[in-house]
């Protein structure tokens, strides 16, 4: 029975070993990412900086008057959001979250059309001042161009 149970270990020990390529860990990561889900995992999100600065090395840049959207098309098969709510914009912390909010709840509403790029959100001063629903669809006018561009083909 020793021996039985040992070559079990060692069956799950060089499992374990085995390497994880890139590819794999990434087709995990789209399988816990439902674009039809009302949630915001990890996967969704840009969190290192070398994640940002390869969606700013070589992206699309769409803007209007209250937001500005720095897009790269991804490889992957669901969208990444990545905030970058200057403090010089907007010098308060509970404007800079409510800015926040507001652009994670409208990127959770809109996975569907931004499925396969990076987006990065910056912000213009005055939001501040600008009432919420206004933000929203101002967002979503965003999300319309980036929808009608042709950025996925060029890359």
């Amino acid at each position: 029975m020793d021996s039985a149970s040992t070559s079990e270990q060692q069956a799950e020990a060089s499992k374990s070993d085995a390497p994880v390529s890139l590819k794999d860990e990434t087709v995990e990561l789209a399988l816990e990412v439902c674009l039809d889900c009302q949630d915001f995992p990890k996967a969704t999100r840009l969190l290192s900086p070398k994640e940002f600065q390869h969606v700013f090395a070589n992206a699309k840049k769409f803007a209007n008057r209250h937001w500005t959207f720095i897009v790269r098309a991804n490889e992957l098969p669901y969208p990444r959001l990545g905030l970058a709510i200057a403090k010089k914009q907007l010098p308060k912390a509970v404007w800079r979250n409510r800015i926040k909010r507001l652009a994670r709840e409208s990127f959770r509403q809109h996975k569907q059309p931004l499925a396969g790029y990076d987006i990065v959100v910056l912000t213009r001063r005055g939001m501040e001042q600008v009432d919420n629903q206004t933000l929203v669809n101002s967002f979503r006018h965003l999300i319309r161009k980036i929808e009608r561009s042709n950025t996925k083909e060029a890359k």
